[in-house]
């Protein structure tokens, strides 16, 4: 008589049961969750981070966390990232965010969770309220990458940034797929937030005008890490960038621009890039991806001079760029006056030959903070075999010496591998395999840590 029921009438609370309980069902997933207990509300009360990266939630289970998201009062930083929300779990949970009252977001990652590019925006459009809302009025940290957000949904994305203005330190982009009028808009909606530091556009086909809009708004914000690989840029868009480099190269640390077309049809492009460098050297810069830009195809020595520039330089790749024999004494003059620089690559530059890769496996010799030199796929003979065991000798902080497709080494096997001294300190062409792809290296996945909403973070040698 008069028995009530043991389970909690806060619906919130309930969804919260109910999460955790799908969270636990995924095998799968390498995270973990706070330790709730049976006291799911009181410990919920006290979480300032959740991540569920990588558990497959799927758009029902999204759903149920946007509806647990009231018991989080103090929660500060929100990972969903590669769970399979899907268009109807984002919207859900984003709506739900827009309704929060108790808790204010400094950070939010939605990466990988949606593809509606070709559709109506609506999802994007879910994000845009919660990004105008009172629980995202902090935001510091915003991780939107590898969705389909889409010429619309850049648009909505857009309007929402320059009505709320949030306190942005971080944009990541990647992938988004916004095409130029995506990246225009976007572009002119962060020169109203002062506060951004790094942005990330990668593989956003933002095209010239795009990087136009981004070069406008590097004038007002002290941008320290960018990030606009693959965006069909070319030697117009290249002097555009070059403009708005001038204005953030003081604060300038980490710099991705490989995979366009900055060397095509003329050379204007590159000569704005070197002027840019001689003007504003970016002397904090620690990270240069220049890869893949077809540099060789015009005449990149004021280019390569002004490198020498780059005094706090430790990781630079100018793979895939077509380069010919005569830029090697330019360029190994230039990584003579780089005493932090610790990985290079010049790999797949099949014209530059022994008379390009001599000199700089010459100079390589001195450089006693060089961890790793990359000459893979550029026609070395006999005369770049005698460099190569000279620097292998003489410079025992290096650890990887990649000679990887270059078919004229094989005479001189035995003698690197001698040289060498240990095993894989030198990698030649017989360890060739169909997995192994010589070309730019893969600073994302192989030399760099990307933490959700962090900066590019060079890993402990």
């Amino acid at each position: 008589m008069g028995g009530g029921s043991s389970k909690s009438k806060d619906p919130a609370v309930g969804a919260l049961k109910r999460l955790i309980i799908k969270v636990n069902d995924d095998k799968e997933w390498k995270g973990e969750l706070p330790k709730f207990g049976k006291k799911e509300a009181k410990v919920a009360k006290k979480v300032e981070l959740l991540d569920l990266s990588g558990c497959q939630l799927g758009p029902v289970v999204g759903a149920t966390l946007g509806a647990a998201l009231p018991v989080f009062h103090v929660l500060k930083t929100l990972i969903v990232k590669d769970t399979k929300l899907g268009t109807i779990g984002t919207k859900a949970l984003c709506k739900a965010i827009a309704e929060l009252v108790k808790c204010s977001l400094t950070k939010l990652c939605l990466a990988g969770n949606y593809d509606e590019a070709m559709k109506l925006p609506d999802t994007t459009e879910a994000i845009a309220e919660a990004i105008k809302s009172a629980a995202l009025k902090g935001l510091a940290e915003l991780d939107l990458s590898d969705n389909g957000i889409g010429p619309k949904g850049g648009i909505k994305l857009a309007a929402a940034l320059e009505e709320a203005k949030p306190p942005l330190t971080e944009l990541l982009l990647a992938d988004c797929q916004l095409s130029t009028t995506g990246g225009s808009v976007i572009g002119k909606a962060c020169a109203l937030i002062p506060t951004l530091k790094h942005i990330d556009l990668f593989s956003c086909n933002i095209g010239d005008m795009g990087v136009a809009s981004i070069a406008e708004f590097m004038t007002s914000c002290p941008l320290t890490s960018i990030s606009l690989q693959a965006n069909a840029i070319s030697w117009e868009g290249a002097v555009e960038f070059a403009n708005g480099m001038l204005f953030t190269a003081a604060h300038l640390e980490s710099l991705d621009i490989s995979g366009n077309a900055f060397g095509n049809e003329c050379n204007d492009g590159i000569n704005a890039i070197a002027d840019s460098l001689q003007k504003s050297p970016p002397g904090k810069l620690t990270v240069f991806n220049f890869a893949e830009n077809s540099l060789g195809d015009g005449d990149p020595t004021l280019l390569l001079t002004n490198f020498g520039k780059l005094k706090a330089l430790e990781w630079l790749d100018l793979s895939s760029n077509r380069f010919r024999g005569n830029i090697g004494g330019v360029l190994a003059a230039s990584l003579a006056e780089l005493v932090e620089i610790r990985i290079v690559s010049i790999n797949d530059n099949e014209r530059m030959g022994d008379e390009g890769v001599v000199p700089i496996l010459d100079v390589a010799v001195k450089l006693r903070k060089l961890k790793e030199l990359h000459a893979g796929k550029t026609s070395l003979t006999s005369a770049g075999a005698q460099a190569a065991v000279k620097l292998l000798k003489q410079n025992a902080v290096l650890t990887k010496l990649d000679l990887l497709g270059n078919e004229g080494l094989n005479a001189s096997i035995d003698e690197l591998k001698a040289a060498a001294g240990s095993v894989n300190r030198v990698m030649l062409t017989e360890d060739d395999t169909e997995k192994v792809r010589v070309g730019p290296l893969d600073a994302r996945a192989r030399y760099y840590e990307y933490l959700g909403s962090k900066r590019f973070i060079p890993v402990a040698a």
